[in-house]
């Protein structure tokens, strides 16, 4: 059960740090803080640098204030961003404007952009924003403008999504290929799946079967085309 409490201004202790400004907030039954939205500029210092937290929308294209979520743990959870600013990841150094953690203090997800897409601001206006990332990947580099990446509680990346119309070339059991929308790894560094760019005949247990998505709507990183043999982490 969680509470919610709101007030003019107040300031809460969390493990990174006082946070002040604090306009919202809501507790777990333990009395944890949930999450909370800041009114003022605060820094949060995490492994992965020092963060400023959302505290004010500056244009259309960003969402309403977001609030800083944490784990019951009393660990952070999601914390959306002010300004972009460059994360320090295993894969490598990503611009984000939302992050969000394991409970073990991981980075879960990094999101270069956060927007708010609506009559005024469409994918096509956020899509003009993002700019190539390059990430160390068990395949090797990739270098695309990216969605989001998603990692392991252990540090290993788990996967990554495109934005419509990039693409990047990996290493695959069937050869070098070409893959769009995303390319998902096991935590040993196995290639687990990617999205073909052009279709593929493989082979599987029950025949030769061509993979590809005319449409591939709603796919993501963690959801494009398996592979049904195993790529050797390098």
């Amino acid at each position: 059960m969680k509470t919610i409490r709101q007030s003019a201004m107040s300031s809460i202790d969390t493990l990174y740090g006082t946070l002040d400004g604090v306009s919202f907030h809501s507790q777990y039954s333990n009395g944890e803080t949930d999450g909370c939205k800041l009114s003022k500029k605060n820094t949060l210092a995490t492994p992965y640098g020092d963060f400023v937290p959302q505290y004010e929308t500056e244009d259309m294209g960003r969402r309403p204030r977001k609030p800083v979520r944490f784990h019951k743990s009393g660990a952070i959870k999601s914390l959306p961003l002010q300004r972009q600013t460059l994360v320090r990841t295993p894969a490598g150094s990503i611009p984000a404007e939302l992050v969000t953690f394991h409970e073990n203090g991981a980075i879960k997800r990094v999101f270069p952009l956060d927007g708010k897409l609506s009559g005024f601001w469409s994918w096509k206006n956020e899509f003009d924003l993002a700019e190539k990332t390059t990430l160390r990947t068990p395949a090797g580099t990739v270098t695309a403008r990216i969605i989001a990446v998603r990692f392991y509680q252990s540090g290993a990346i788990k996967s990554i999504t495109l934005w419509p119309g990039q693409q990047a070339s990996i290493p695959t059991p069937y050869g070098v290929k070409k893959f769009r929308t995303g390319v998902s790894f096991y935590e040993n560094g196995a290639l687990r799946s990617f999205e073909p760019l052009r279709r593929i005949v493989v082979p599987t247990p029950v025949g030769m079967m061509t993979a590809f998505d005319n449409e591939p709507n709603g796919i993501h990183g963690a959801t494009a085309t398996p592979c049904s043999s195993p790529l050797t982490a390098r």
